[in-house]
């Protein structure tokens, strides 16, 4: 019978304990483990960064025909002069809609298959390993990672791979629009392009590592009480035992929010940098 006391449980404790001792796993071997998985959907993938970069493009085509428009209507005599500048505005301010509606649905539909592709691929490795290598892990571990570890690999497309295709795609473009004006402002375009591609996403890394690690950890805890709780629920009645796990039901859950608190810092630092540099 498992101690429902509210002193820790060295069961459900053993998980964080766990990973923190042996520290967040290494970026880039998860990183190309989950790139392998993605061939079958790199000619979609392709073309939703594609459809990123006319996006951002229109946007700027907007601005600055609009901008080179407002400019003119002051000294010309005759609108007819200002035609082709209206019509410019009128093709950005619809393509941009057009090419943003169509790499959301792309995109959103590659990452529902990535997604699927990903749960199919761990249930395949974890089939064979049950149930003599798995008896390390308790069930509630074990759920926790196929669906809410996995569901977090939905974040891979849409946050990782086409931001920064889409990134160095426009900053490709906008160093040569840039360069055929002013060669110092191509630079610094691309200074500032590198340090939000490269610069930010490294020190948020950094940031969000550990952070990543130990929330991924007490969610495990968490799930694995309410499994066991779930499981073991007749047992706690009778022994009058509930209100003890129901106590330990919400240290961890505040154990969970203190985690994710710590997450949402990098996060905050990531949305704060972005604007920064992008102001710049």
């Amino acid at each position: 019978m498992v101690d429902y006391t509210l002193t820790p449980d060295p069961t459900i404790e053993s998980q964080y304990e766990r990973g923190q001792a042996a520290g967040p796993p290494p970026s880039w071997p998860v990183l190309l483990r989950l790139l392998h998985l993605s061939p079958p959907f790199l000619w979609p993938m392709a073309l939703a960064a594609v459809l990123g970069v006319a996006t951002v493009v229109s946007n700027i085509g907007l601005m600055m025909t609009s901008a080179w428009l407002i400019a003119q209507a002051a000294i010309v005599d005759s609108i007819a002069a200002l035609g082709l500048a209206v019509v410019a505005v009128r093709f950005f301010g619809v393509s941009r809609g057009v090419f943003r509606y169509l790499e959301r649905l792309l995109s959103h539909d590659v990452t529902f298959r990535l997604l699927a592709r990903f749960r199919v691929w761990f249930y395949e490795r974890v089939l064979p390993l049950a149930p003599a290598r798995l008896t390390a892990y308790r069930s509630g571990d074990l759920l926790a990672r196929v669906v809410a570890d996995v569901e977090t690999l939905q974040e891979f497309y849409l946050r990782l791979v086409a931001p920064v295709l889409v990134a160095l795609l426009t900053m490709a473009v906008m160093v040569l629009i840039f360069s055929l004006y002013a060669l110092p402002v191509a630079l610094a375009v691309l200074i500032f392009y590198l340090l939000a591609g490269f610069g930010l996403p490294w020190l948020v890394q950094r940031m969000a590592r550990v952070p990543g690690a130990a929330v991924i950890a007490a969610r495990s805890d968490l799930n694995t009480a309410l499994i066991d709780g779930v499981q073991g629920l007749p047992d706690l009645l009778a022994l009058g035992a509930a209100d003890a796990h129901q106590a330990q039901l919400s240290a961890l859950t505040d154990r969970l929010e203190d985690r994710q608190f710590d997450l949402v810092r990098a996060d905050a630092v990531q949305s704060a940098g972005g604007l920064l540099l992008g102001g710049l």
